[in-house]
């Protein structure tokens, strides 16, 4: 069976994300409740992601007509009443964001960041037979493709300090923090922060545009088939679940099977899906060259 939980604010955790390794039930668990506490968020935000994009396409129809000197009353008057749905959409996925967030400050405050390089929970026994289960690069994955660009000018507060460096870094931070984690998108934020303060001391920057873009691969790698070592199995099942031991006598395994009751399972990553994004600043420089 296999099991996709698509998850942002989750830390990600190599020593028990790896290809082809055990996940322990407690990271599960923990997968479970960061993909309730975020799912009204990412519809939130779906839909008013495409309320803004539909906004953008009147606003490129309400350009040419005006430039055609096309006047319609109408128009306006229905595109006034959608920005009045896309208020209320932003106003919702406000309210989903703090509700997501109060919920997984409350997931951390009721069992914390799963730690999973203790030794009692570390899993060093690999239950995949690697001679019989195949590693495959195929293209079986969503392809997309998500662009962002946006034009920021400089400005700057009553202390005279510009506000670009903060303005930029945040725009960054908040498109990373729907594509990837809460860690990445932070760090990504300080990395663009100190550039522009670095741009804005040193440079005479009327403004600038940000690139911000991300994609998905076709190609995923993934074990096909998955084929356990019996004995590793079950050394890992009797660590993980030592209140519920598999016992490897004929009785005792047919006794098992017949039972069949147990709530426990082995969840093993067998697949991954991969995906790249860039970010792209240009500065626009003011310039005092008056010559042709």
């Amino acid at each position: 069976m296999s099991l996709i939980i698509p998850v942002s604010s989750a830390t990600y955790d190599p020593s028990s994300l790896g290809l082809g390794k055990v996940v322990p039930p407690e990271k599960m668990e923990y997968f479970r409740k960061v993909w309730l506490a975020e799912e009204p968020l990412r519809q939130a935000q779906k839909k008013l992601d495409s309320m803004v994009q539909s906004h953008g396409q009147l606003q490129r129809v309400n350009d040419q007509m005006e430039g055609m000197d096309v006047k319609s009353d109408e128009f306006k008057s229905e595109t006034e009443a959608f920005k009045n749905k896309m208020s209320q959409s932003a106003l919702a996925f406000a309210k989903a964001t703090i509700a997501a967030q109060e919920k997984l400050d409350e997931i951390e405050e009721q069992q914390g960041p799963p730690t999973f390089n203790s030794s009692s929970r570390r899993i060093a026994v690999n239950p995949l037979d690697t001679e019989k289960s195949e590693l495959k690069q195929t293209p079986v994955a969503s392809e997309s493709f998500t662009m962002d660009v946006q034009y920021f000018r400089n400005e700057f507060n009553s202390q005279g300090v510009s506000t670009l460096p903060a303005t930029v870094s945040r725009h960054i931070s908040e498109k990373y923090a729907v594509w990837s984690s809460p860690d990445i998108a932070n760090k990504m934020s300080k990395n663009a922060y100190h550039l522009m303060a670095s741009q804005s001391k040193n440079h005479p920057i009327l403004g600038t545009i940000a690139v911000v873009a991300n994609c998905t691969h076709k190609k995923a790698d993934f074990y096909d088939p998955v084929v356990l070592n019996n004995k590793n199995a079950v050394q890992v099942w009797n660590k993980l679940f030592p209140d519920d031991k598999l016992k490897t006598s004929k009785e005792a395994i047919e006794e098992q099977v017949k039972a069949a009751s147990s709530k426990n399972a082995l969840h093993i990553l067998s697949g991954t899906t991969k995906s790249s994004s860039f970010v792209g600043l240009v500065h626009l420089m003011k310039s005092d060259d008056e010559t042709n």
